[in-house]
């Protein structure tokens, strides 16, 4: 197919999938078929599919570079004027990945364009002779797609709990239990492949829109896929020692599993397990925080310190605000959540004095046997 035709038919789709009234249409035409036609059609399923494994198959999907190649060169030349890199050493290890770096470069220039800012168009125009542009930019457009369609959902989701129609609700709750295994591992794969800021933010957005879809329908097992997700990436990394990218991913996931929770208490759906994820999470979060402070690596210039420190802020108040929501959120709940609450809580607690047990434990010689912790959490305050 050639590279317009192959884009102009994911830009239809990225536009079905963002108008929720479409969606909606498109799921419930099964039903249609089988009472006009006596045939069935599963167009929803074919849109969330198609665009989901053309986003994960092309964040995923590794490019042969070689790293002393004038197109290497180039692309770390690019990498260091649009920002998507602090550190230049990194930038030869990124153009492995170049369709993801594109991808990134596109959400980047995506919002600018909404901010009105001008930025460099070396990204912006898919001319490569081996056509990597072409392709970055047919990825862009499933990914953005699957985004806009997590939002359509949390949309129709929303509408169904403010209006109480039962009947929007059972069509959200089979539209999120058919798609949530696509788009949840599209976006989990994008968001540990696809570096930048925009995409992270887009990527987690539509995590969270997709946890609060999957909650407001009853969708139990697609709630705590996305919720788990969203823990997952919150504490990812190699514990202080987190490169920049990292740092900046696990921020803006912790930001929105955080919301995502509270959303998850407003529709009185968190539970025991949304409970325990959420509190273990903030547990390890504030662990990593302290190990960083007392292990602080000397930065290699200003600009870095400036990010670090800045890093370094944006997770404290984050914590803060988590020990303000997860309070009051437990304080304001039914019986029933609060008890959650209660129980995961002590949960929580119990892993935090069995991790620093076998800390204290390692930490001398003559009484180190076999017994490693696998996460070395120094001793923090209990909520």
């Amino acid at each position: 197919m050639a590279p317009w035709r192959r884009s102009a038919a994911l830009d239809a789709l990225r536009t079905v999938a963002g108008d929720p009234e479409l969606v909606r249409l498109a799921a419930t035409r099964e039903k249609l078929a089988d009472a006009f036609a006596k045939n069935t059609s599963d167009a929803f399923g074919d849109v969330t599919d198609i665009l989901a494994r053309v986003a994960e198959a092309g964040v995923s999907v590794r490019s042969d570079v070689d790293k002393s190649s004038d197109t290497a060169f180039a692309f770390s030349a690019a990498l260091t004027m649009s920002g998507l890199t602090a550190d230049t050493t990194h930038t030869h290890e990124a153009t492995e990945d170049v369709v993801p770096l594109r991808v990134a470069a596109a959400f980047r220039d995506a919002s600018a364009a909404a901010r009105g800012a001008s930025l460099p168009s070396f990204f912006r125009d898919p001319t490569d002779v081996d056509e990597t542009g072409h392709v970055a930019h047919a990825v862009f457009l499933a990914l953005d797609g699957v985004l806009t369609l997590c939002v359509s959902l949390e949309t129709l989701a929303d509408e169904s709990v403010f209006l109480t129609d039962d009947a929007l609700k059972h069509d959200v709750r089979h539209m999120v239990e058919r798609a949530w295994v696509s788009l949840e591992s599209c976006l989990s794969t994008a968001l540990a492949r696809v570096p930048g800021e925009a995409a992270t933010l887009e990527l987690c957005r539509a995590l969270q829109a997709l946890t609060r879809a999957a909650a407001a329908a009853g969708a139990e097992e697609a709630k705590d896929a996305c919720l788990g997700s969203l823990c997952a990436f919150s504490v990812s990394g190699n514990g202080a020692l987190l490169e920049e990218n990292q740092t900046q991913k696990s921020a803006h996931a912790f930001r929105a599993m955080l919301n995502a929770a509270q959303s998850l208490v407003d529709f009185d759906a968190l539970g025991f397990r949304g409970w325990f994820a959420v509190l273990e999470t903030t547990r390890r979060v504030e662990a990593r925080r302290v190990a960083a402070a007392k292990n602080v690596p000397v930065a290699v210039d200003e600009k870095r310190a400036r990010r670090t420190h800045h890093d370094a802020t944006v997770i404290d108040a984050l914590l803060a605000s988590a020990a303000v929501l997860l309070a009051s959120s437990a304080a304001l709940s039914s019986d029933e959540q609060s008890a959650d609450a209660l129980e995961a809580a002590r949960g929580s607690s119990a892993r935090e004095l069995d991790d620093a047990n076998k800390n204290a434990f390692s930490s001398h010689p003559k009484r180190n046997g076999d017994g490693n912790g696998d996460v070395a959490a120094p001793n923090v305050n209990v909520r």
